[in-house]
């Protein structure tokens, strides 16, 4: 299954599919990136326009696709 695919299947607006992979285990991890010009600061709320790096990795699970266990995988803006 290609990106533009997966992308379709989730559709999620605002955000790009950069990889996908099958696990050992048959589960689906599907790493994305926003593409948003503009966060919000985790701690206070405000808007962020100028970043200044990426946090650690989040896995989060999702709905399964074509019957496989969906997890996205993504870094969020610091």
């Amino acid at each position: 299954m290609s990106l533009a695919q997966i992308t379709v299947l989730l559709d999620i607006p605002d955000v790009r599919v950069l990889q996908t992979q099958i696990t050992e285990h048959g589960e689906l991890i599907i790493t994305v990136k926003s593409t948003l010009p503009s966060a919000c600061c985790h701690r206070c709320g405000r808007e962020i326009r100028k970043f200044h790096g990426y946090d650690e990795w989040v896995t989060v699970q999702h709905l399964p696709i074509l019957g496989r266990p969906a997890y996205l995988r993504y870094r969020p803006k610091r």
